[in-house]
């Protein structure tokens, strides 16, 4: 969701400057792609040409509405198309916003506070509000210029935009924050990178601890690679668990439908792994009748009379 979150913000940013129906329809798309991948919270980005309006009056209010309306459009028009293509996908997102918001919302509590979220966001947020205090003490006698203040709390009230709808759920998570990071970190970034940079223009390229510095920088990253390059194909967690579900796709067909015990369908690292390496399902409805059941080995009591056991080392 990050990532089309953060392509969505930066389309209506290029739009400020040329083909701004391009852009702004481009954006929607992203929006559009990030409400499939974590639903209604991939839309906050909506609201970046009302702090554009509001704070930089980088826009005037016609182009504000007109905006919002392009944006809206477009991220509406692809959900239109897969309706007429597909459907049935309207079950999928009734589905969707019948469990996950409005059953998040009634009955799913994971917090004590419905101000958890803005709570995770502050002592996230410390290490680099320390770094613009270090910033501001260490050049408080120099002026320091290009700092965009406007551009600043855009930023900072967009990273809010995407947090604070969260509070009407006590369904919350720290990771809930991520998306909004890139935001929140180009705020601080537009503070401090004026002053950095002060210091890095005093930096003597000819320097020959700067060279010797810049030869390892390239060793690190050539081992880095190395390293990195070295682990593919190698099993780290579930190791276990990955092996068996290497042995079990080799006999079940793909895209093909296990029926499961209840706490094995629960196990969601199991589904991944299943629909990542052959795009299996786990079904907790035994009365399906799939042609293949999966069970926990200390359970094979409770194996269906309609199966029989398949000889494969679990």
């Amino acid at each position: 969701m990050m990532i089309f979150t953060s392509f969505s913000v930066l389309f209506i940013l290029k739009s400020l400057d040329s083909k701004r129906l391009l852009y702004l329809s481009l954006s929607g798309i992203m929006l559009f792609l990030g409400f499939l991948t974590k639903g209604l919270v991939a839309l906050f980005p909506l609201s970046l040409p009302f702090w554009i309006f509001i704070i930089n009056r980088k826009i005037n209010f016609k182009q504000f509405v007109i905006d919002t309306i392009v944006l809206c459009v477009a991220t509406i028009i692809p959900f239109l198309i897969i309706y007429i293509i597909t459907p049935e996908s309207i079950d999928c997102l009734t589905a969707y916003f019948n469990k996950q918001i409005v059953g998040s919302i009634d009955n799913i509590q994971t917090v004590n506070s419905r101000f958890y979220i803005l709570w995770r966001l502050f002592n996230e947020l410390i290490p680099a509000c320390v770094l613009v205090l270090i910033t501001f003490i260490f050049f408080k006698r120099n002026k320091v210029d290009n700092i965009k203040t406007k551009w600043v709390f855009v930023f900072f009230a967009l990273g809010l935009s995407g947090l604070i709808p969260i509070i009407v759920s006590m369904k919350q998570s720290g990771f809930y924050i991520l998306a909004t990071f890139p935001f929140f970190s180009i705020a601080i970034a537009t503070v401090v990178a004026p002053r950095i940079l002060q210091l890095t223009n005093r930096i003597n390229t000819q320097n020959k601890g700067y060279k010797i510095f810049k030869v390892i920088s390239y060793v690190l990253l050539v081992g880095s690679i190395i390293f990195a390059t070295m682990q593919i194909k190698r099993i780290g967690r579930d190791k276990d668990k990955i092996n068996d579900v290497y042995s079990i796709i080799k006999i079940v067909p793909e895209k093909s439908t296990i029926s499961v015990q209840e706490n094995l369908w629960s196990d969601w690292s199991l589904h991944g792994y299943f629909q990542r390496h052959s795009f299996i399902s786990l079904d907790p409805n035994i009365q399906s009748a799939h042609k293949y059941f999966l069970i926990n080995k200390d359970a094979e009591n409770e194996l269906l009379k309609d199966y029989n056991k398949v000889a494969v080392d679990l």
